[in-house]
């Protein structure tokens, strides 16, 4: 015969559940909670580092290749010069024009290299300039259309701010040179009241975009895990959008309390036309 199950008293249930009963369970999890807010602010903390070291070190070296490397290529261009006049009726004057060639293009190059490490347009201009000038130079350079657009009235944002959106333009513009077999590409940044986005699109293969930041750098997407931190680190919030055989779309949105200088004054808008070259426009 089946015994019927135990009751048991709702005061000793009430009882069993007490708070000083669960109270090693409780403390246990606030103690780990703990733990790992700490852990999370002492890498947020150390990513920041390096990504100021990386800066740093980037300075330095466009200073050294300017100061340096950069005036040795004009001086030895100016010698080929000089040698190329005085034998210019002589067979060897074609060797020296090959040469004056090569030299000019070697400096245009360096010129390019030292303007990617050191984004004078950023530090003196503003934002909206450096990436129309980041645009420009990508066209002239890989075989993508990217065309510039700027919405809004333009303003100056905290010096770190303006560099890490620079700096996530200028590595998803560099991963569509190199991954996406894309033909064109759009750049954009629009200054809201609210917030400020920057957008890059582009028309290329695409790829299946991993489901959270925790799973980019097992799939070995490093780059995107860089963006990612880069816009964590000024309180922006970064979306990618992407599938296979339909492009990709990348979108950083700057709330405007993280990003506006104190008592900067709004810079004037200045009107053009987007094209393929990099010009603005504002709307």
């Amino acid at each position: 015969m089946d015994t019927a199950p135990e009751e048991i008293p709702a005061e000793a249930l009430v009882k069993r559940c007490q708070p000083e009963r669960l109270g090693f369970a409780s403390t246990d999890v606030i103690h780990l909670t703990q733990e790992v807010q700490v852990a999370q602010q002492s890498l947020h903390r150390y990513i920041g580092a390096i990504t100021a070291g990386q800066e740093e070190e980037r300075q330095r070296l466009a200073r050294e290749l300017h100061d340096d490397t950069l005036q040795s290529l004009i001086a030895l261009k100016q010698r080929v010069q000089l040698a190329r006049l005085t034998l210019q009726d002589q067979p060897e004057g074609e060797v020296l024009v090959e040469l004056e060639g090569l030299a000019e293009q070697t400096i245009d190059n360096l010129r390019r290299l030292t303007r990617a490490l050191r984004p004078i347009y950023l530090e003196e201009l503003g934002l909206v300039a450096a990436l129309e000038m980041l645009a420009r130079e990508a066209n002239q350079t890989g075989g993508v259309s990217i065309y510039f657009q700027c919405h809004g009235s333009e303003r100056r944002l905290l010096p770190n701010a303006e560099l890490a959106l620079y700096r996530i333009a200028q590595e998803a513009i560099s991963n569509i040179l190199r991954h996406s077999n894309a033909t064109q590409a759009h750049l954009s940044i629009h200054y809201s009241e609210k917030s400020v986005t920057l957008s890059v699109t582009d028309n290329g293969k695409g790829f299946e975009v991993p489901n959270s930041p925790a799973e980019f750098a097992p799939g070995g997407h490093f780059g995107l895990l860089g963006l990612h931190e880069r816009a964590e680190l000024i309180g922006a919030k970064l979306e990618i959008r992407s599938s296979p055989g339909k492009g990709a779309q990348l979108t950083v949105e700057l709330p405007s309390a993280s990003e506006t200088v104190e008592g900067s004054p709004d810079a004037a808008a200045r009107p053009g036309s987007a094209d393929q070259h990099g010009k603005t426009e504002t709307t």
